[in-house]
């Protein structure tokens, strides 16, 4: 197993980078909150990667019309974490 192989594939990595907002800023808008870059093996950076994404989404808790609290993250960001490791 190839330890680095951004060393023979300079593009095989993924890198992480979490915006304040919804779009990238530039300039005096730069916004970017959190970047990290995965470039191990493929394995270890899909399992790694899916582990720290997670860290990366908030919970939410609500509380029932029946007293029950629900507790949920959100699902928007989960849906656009399917999606981003399915292509």
């Amino acid at each position: 197993m190839v330890k680095d192989p951004s060393r023979f594939l300079p593009q095989a990595r993924l890198k992480f980078v979490r915006f304040g907002g919804t779009e990238m800023g530039l300039g005096q808008d730069f916004n970017v909150i959190k970047s990290i870059e995965f470039n191990k093996a493929l394995p270890r950076v899909i399992t790694e990667s899916r582990e720290f994404i997670k860290t990366q989404l908030r919970d939410f808790q609500t509380l029932q019309d029946d007293g029950i609290l629900l507790r949920f993250q959100n699902i928007q960001n989960l849906l656009g974490l399917k999606v981003l490791l399915m292509q």
